[in-house]
């Protein structure tokens, strides 16, 4: 009896040494991290992603333009900051679900965008435009101004704007479909005169009252018309792209082109006119945010994080930074190059028009420069002829 009852002691004792051990580790057991100390990439404020390392303003803004993420691996994938930045902040970040598409504009605006919260390209207004990415109220008004579209790549054929800028809208906007034919853009209080025969109005001499009542053409484009001028005739209009083929469709059987005696006198500013060939290759250590931006894959955004970026000592040096996805990199890396770098350029000065020809002189030189080191210009382009065109392009676009 007395055997047993020290048996039982010991198993009570040794129950007992067990449990004080178990105890300790749960008590002293540290907690799991808290989901809300993690910075989420589908919600966080600017401010809030610029404390992760190796994020600044220019990466801040591209992570949210690129909401909503469906998980990390898929932020990873799109490429929008390099793996190797990713790698540092991984631990720091989740990615919450997210219940609706963020907004890049007013509630105001949001509603009164069309069905699936899309804004219709249209019917939108200017201010609705100008909230979408890359789109101010210049490139608003080339929108507005090119109506109707029958659709997307409709839109995207026009190059109302550029092919990048386009690709990051395109998710957010629509095309409805248009019942009419849109009434007079700027309709006249008076009847358009006739200066022409048989009524038509005629490219080489009429007003831009007069151009601006034909079917597709605003102010912006009744302006590149008449800086175009002279036409030898409406083939060679045509040929110029100064307005979408599917514009000149709609008000060929409306125009003339009469037999110009001198060419018109345009009143331009001095910078506008004969600018002298750009050459070599585009320098990622002094080009200007505007002359990076017509690079291949290169927006805004991208232009600016590159910009910021300086200095850069070499092509490879400038690769190993990933400010840029390695397959954009690719598409305009034989254009490029890098200078010794130096001081900033000194600030453009001279009137509105002057500083907005030498911004035009600046973007198109860079495209030449882009075309003519990948062997992509036409065959027998001369710069005066890729100027011509390329300026009268961009102020239709409102530049």
């Amino acid at each position: 009896m007395m055997k047993r009852s020290w048996l039982a002691m010991v198993l009570v004792a040794g129950l007992s040494i067990f449990a004080v051990p178990g105890m300790s580790v749960a008590q002293t057991a540290k907690p799991a991290a808290s989901a809300s100390e993690l910075i989420d990439l589908n919600s966080a404020t600017l401010d809030q992603l610029e404390t992760l390392p190796g994020i600044g303003p220019a990466k801040a803004k591209a992570i949210v333009d690129g909401r909503p993420y469906s998980s990390l691996k898929d932020f990873e994938q799109r490429n929008i900051v390099a793996a190797s930045t990713v790698e540092k902040f991984k631990a720091q970040v989740t990615v919450a679900k997210a219940k609706t598409k963020p907004a890049t504009t007013d509630t105001a605006a949001a509603s009164a965008a069309p069905a699936a919260g899309k804004i219709d390209l249209n019917t939108a207004t200017a201010e609705e435009l100008a909230t979408l990415p890359g789109i101010g109220p210049a490139k608003a008004k080339a929108i507005i101004d090119g109506r109707p579209y029958t659709s997307l790549k409709d839109f995207e054929q026009r190059n109302v704007v550029a092919a990048s800028v386009a690709d990051k809208i395109k998710g957010q906007v629509s095309v409805s479909k248009v019942k009419a034919a849109t009434a007079a853009v700027a309709p006249a209080p008076a009847p358009a005169p006739a200066p022409a025969p048989a009524g038509k109005v005629d490219l080489n001499t009429a007003t831009a009252e007069e151009l601006a009542t034909l079917p597709g053409i605003g102010p912006a484009k009744s302006k590149a018309i008449i800086d175009g001028r002279p036409y030898t005739s409406l083939k060679d209009f045509e040929q110029r792209n100064i307005v979408a083929a599917s514009v000149v469709d709609k008000f060929k059987d409306q125009v003339t082109v009469s037999k110009a005696k001198a060419k018109p006198v345009v009143a331009a500013a001095p910078d506008d006119q004969n600018p002298p060939e750009p050459m070599g290759k585009i320098d990622l250590n002094s080009a200007t945010a505007d002359e990076l931006e017509v690079l291949p894959g290169v927006g805004p955004v991208r232009a600016k994080a590159i910009v910021a970026g300086r200095p850069y000592s070499s092509l490879a040096q400038f690769e190993s930074k990933g400010i840029i996805p390695a397959a954009v990199f690719d598409k305009f890396k034989s254009a490029t190059e890098v200078v010794t770098a130096g001081s900033a350029a000194p600030a453009s000065q001279g009137t509105p028009g002057q500083l907005a020809a030498q911004k035009r002189i600046k973007m198109c030189g860079a495209q030449w420069r882009a075309a003519k080191a990948e062997n992509k210009l036409p065959a027998g382009a001369t710069w005066p002829q890729y100027w011509s065109q390329c300026n009268t392009a961009l102020k239709a676009r409102g530049y």
